[in-house]
């Protein structure tokens, strides 16, 4: 239901950061790291660092997180 949404920001911010998609099934490591314990999950990450996350598919909330971050 959020994909649609997720990869249409993903190209309207093109240029501004990196995107992807992390199955948590094949990288649980990754997945530990970042705490990710709900699905789905969407972090922002810059320098290394997580500075802004948000859990579930929430359209106005995705919207949100990348217009305040991917600047």
């Amino acid at each position: 239901m959020i994909k649609p949404v997720f990869e249409k920001l993903a190209h309207d911010f093109e240029g501004k950061g990196v995107f992807l998609k992390i199955d948590v099934d094949k990288c649980e490591e990754l997945s530990a790291n970042f705490g990710i314990s709900a699905m789905p999950t969407f972090i922002v990450v810059k320098n290394g660092t997580p500075i802004a996350n948000m859990r579930g598919a929430n359209q106005a909330g995705l919207e949100k997180l990348f217009a305040d971050n991917c600047k």
